[in-house]
């Protein structure tokens, strides 16, 4: 009996075992995965304290502040970035004090460098909490938004482009309506009058600025209508 007890009590054992480096490995498992997902994603990712102080950060926000990740551990965020704390401080630790979330903050920063580009940051913040409920700091998640907003402000630029273009149309369009009526009573008039009669050279002036204006016309048409145009003097 004592050999059974003996020999159950060294499987319960080794099962116990078992079962805790499964776990363990599990644990690792899920760190490695977690690591791996900070390290590549392409939104920033960074851990602070209470006191606002870097845990941890990820490529994406090394990349946003122009320091290595290493860099930020133990600093504050007024350390690192004076200007955008400045700007989100406050709203960092009333997040820590009441425990509400911030989301879809908008922010505009400029680049890491001097010569870098403005950068459009959108910003979420969340408490980090414990199992027992205690706030133990702040999760903070920045998406670059620089290259969508550009790409907007690209599209807006094109619209007020095309609308140009089609009041130039419309310009234009009315413009040789005209000068086709000028056109006309001048070749009416021409027919009217001989050769050396007064005032046939000034007529025939005003038929040719007429022509040229025409050809000016033509050239804003087809530029609003975006086809090729191929330069030529008008005079």
């Amino acid at each position: 009996t004592s050999n059974t007890e003996l020999a159950e009590a060294a499987e319960s054992a080794n099962q116990a075992r078992e079962r805790a480096e499964h776990e363990a490995h599990g644990r690792q498992r899920n760190a490695a995965l977690l690591d791996a997902a900070l390290v590549s994603s392409p939104i920033g990712l960074s851990l602070l304290d209470t006191d606002l102080r870097y845990i941890s950060v990820n490529p994406a926000i090394a990349a946003i502040t122009g320091l290595a990740p290493e860099a930020h551990v133990g600093r504050t965020l007024r350390d690192v970035n004076p200007a955008l704390s400045r700007d989100i401080e406050a709203q960092l630790r009333q997040v820590v004090e009441t425990d509400e979330p911030i989301q879809n903050l908008e922010m505009v920063r400029p680049g890491p460098r001097p010569e870098a580009r403005i950068r459009y940051l959108l910003l979420n913040v969340y408490p980090m909490k414990s199992e027992a409920g205690e706030t133990l700091g702040l999760a903070v998640a920045a998406l670059d938004t620089t290259e969508q907003r550009e790409l907007l402000e690209q599209f807006h630029h094109a619209q007020k482009l095309e609308a140009v273009g089609r009041l130039a149309a419309g310009i234009a369009h009315d413009f040789n309506n005209l000068l086709t009526v000028i056109r006309s009573y001048c070749d009416l008039a021409l027919l009217e009058m001989a050769d050396g009669a007064a005032g046939r050279d000034e007529i025939v002036q005003i038929r040719l600025a007429a022509e040229r204006a025409a050809a000016l016309s033509c050239q804003m048409l087809a530029m609003s209508r975006k086809q090729a145009i191929i330069p030529r003097p008008l005079a």
